[in-house]
């Protein structure tokens, strides 16, 4: 019945020519509120509803007047005037229903699906399905379940490529070294893709100094931290130095608090990809450390 509600709220506020910006939790709120008394007073639980909320919007309803006009009426043509609406045939107030439906629906979102990535076409169909063959709380769930995984997928997929060439080191006053390579992670970093970041570090065998970007990583859980660690570890042991930049406050915290700092040292963690770039720059062409100005890691 909430899900009922807050999916007639969201549809209602796109229909007409305007924008209002509901508030969900009043909306509910006041929902349970009423019904609270309804079933006190030995009524039947009650919600909102796409179909006859849009026939009050496309006739002209646009305050709450109209909501209390409209219950008001339905009360009358029921206790007043039920001997009258009996007599009106099913099949016309099923053709002012297909109007209704026809009306409500959002056109305009699907002209867009042949536009739009398989995955949300494939969902929004699917939940067009059981909306009609089941009913709306479990078309509801199954979208929202089929749309989790669908972030899920895109999320362990995260993509990475290299990002320092020539032009990068154009930009830093650097010449382009052959023994250095950067890669760039986006997404958050958790136990969903850390087998996919693994497997992506160690395709990238072929260069002595490897810097992590991961300035478009906004989170990393103790599991993303694990894998870190082993990468680290078993890259140094091949003779590899790792270069980490472009830290965000969240992921630079745990990285301290999970060891990875002193497990690759503190001149090798930077909070800027421009200082992590430098630094690598600088121990590839054996220039020595104290020669460069890089801003290495400082307190987080």
């Amino acid at each position: 019945m909430f899900i009922e509600d807050a999916s007639d709220e969201w549809e209602v506020g796109k229909l007409g020519d305007y924008i209002e910006i509901h508030d969900s939790n009043r909306e509910l709120i006041g929902q349970g509120l009423g019904n609270l008394a309804s079933s006190l007073l030995g009524g039947v639980p009650v919600a909102g509803a796409v179909a006859r909320s849009g026939v009050n919007i496309h006739s002209g309803g646009r305050t709450r007047i109209s909501g209390i006009l409209h219950a008001v009426f339905l009360m009358l043509m029921v206790l007043v005037f039920g001997s009258v609406v009996k007599r009106i045939p099913l099949a016309s107030l099923a053709a002012i229903l297909m109007v209704a439906s026809v009306r409500t629906a959002d056109w305009k979102s699907i002209r867009r699906i042949p536009r739009t990535r398989w995955s949300y076409g494939a969902i929004m169909i699917i939940t067009t399905i059981l909306t009609v063959v089941k009913d709306l709380t479990v078309a509801v769930a199954v979208g929202i379940t089929l749309s989790g995984i669908a972030v899920l997928v895109e999320l362990v997929s995260s993509p990475y490529g290299a990002v320092v060439g020539k032009k990068n080191a154009k930009a830093l006053a650097l010449p382009p070294h052959p023994d250095i390579e950067a890669i760039a992670f986006n997404g958050p970093l958790f136990f969903i893709g850390a087998e996919n970041f693994k497997r992506n570090l160690r395709e990238i065998t072929d260069k002595n100094y490897l810097i992590l970007d991961l300035s478009g990583v906004p989170f990393i859980d103790e599991t993303g931290i694990l894998v870190l660690l082993d990468i680290i570890k078993g890259l140094q042991e091949k003779g590899k130095n790792i270069y980490i930049g472009g830290l965000n406050r969240r992921p630079l915290k745990m990285l301290i608090r999970m060891g990875v700092v002193d497990s690759l040292g503190r001149n090798r963690v930077f909070r800027k990809m421009e200082s992590a770039i430098k630094r690598a720059f600088l121990d590839a062409s054996q220039d020595g450390e104290d020669k460069c100005a890089y801003e290495p890691l400082g307190n987080a």
